[in-house]
């Protein structure tokens, strides 16, 4: 049993488990719940990477299966609170929903500047072409030299807005203007088969 952190977490979900799913543990569960943070530990500073994450765990671990559907949350202020928190999405097994009753301005920084609706699009077109869904998230690695950092060979990205978000880190991190847009232009080719 994971020892969430239930206020101090990003993110929350609400299994709505399907007791009739043969993988189902207990008939007498109707809800499950769950946390992006376990105590004594931290969250990804990329809080979108996390969520994706996320998703993905979904999928691997079968809940996406074995629910009804998933409602996800984000903390709306400092702690997570569940009547204060803002409901984001619902996954299904085979599709998704974004809360209808989010403003626009929300919808456009959260779903759209920031990758998470290309992200969802593409991880149900996969899984209902069922497609493996490894080649969907960035791979991990470690870098030991500055540059690492930029080596092609080293990172991925799920999508454009992940690569622009890596490249603005990039600009943080005192890289020059030269050296990211080199960097930016070799993973549009190699990556997105994109001529810059």
């Amino acid at each position: 049993m994971i020892d969430w952190d239930k206020t101090n977490c990003t993110y929350m979900w609400i299994f709505l488990l399907d007791k009739n799913h043969p993988e189902n543990f207990s008939q007498r569960i109707d809800e499950m719940y769950g946390y992006s943070k376990a105590k004594g530990s931290e969250e990804p500073k990329n809080k979108f990477q996390l969520l994706e994450t996320k998703v993905q765990m979904f999928y691997n671990k079968r809940w996406l299966f074995k629910s009804h559907y998933i409602r996800l949350y984000i903390k709306n202020g400092a702690f997570m609170n569940l009547a204060s928190s803002i409901e984001i999405f619902k996954l299904y097994p085979t599709y998704y929903e974004i809360n209808p009753n989010l403003t626009e301005a929300f919808y456009n920084r959260f779903f759209i500047e920031n990758g998470i609706k290309a992200f969802l699009d593409k991880f149900y077109k996969m899984i209902n072409a069922k497609k493996d869904l490894t080649p969907l998230m960035p791979k991990s690695s470690q870098f030991r030299t500055k540059e690492d950092y930029l080596n092609t060979d080293k990172v991925k990205f799920a999508n454009l807005a992940q690569l622009l978000k890596y490249a603005g880190n990039l600009l943080e991190k005192k890289y020059t203007d030269g050296e990211v847009l080199k960097f930016l232009n070799e993973c549009l080719v190699k990556h997105f088969n994109t001529i810059p």
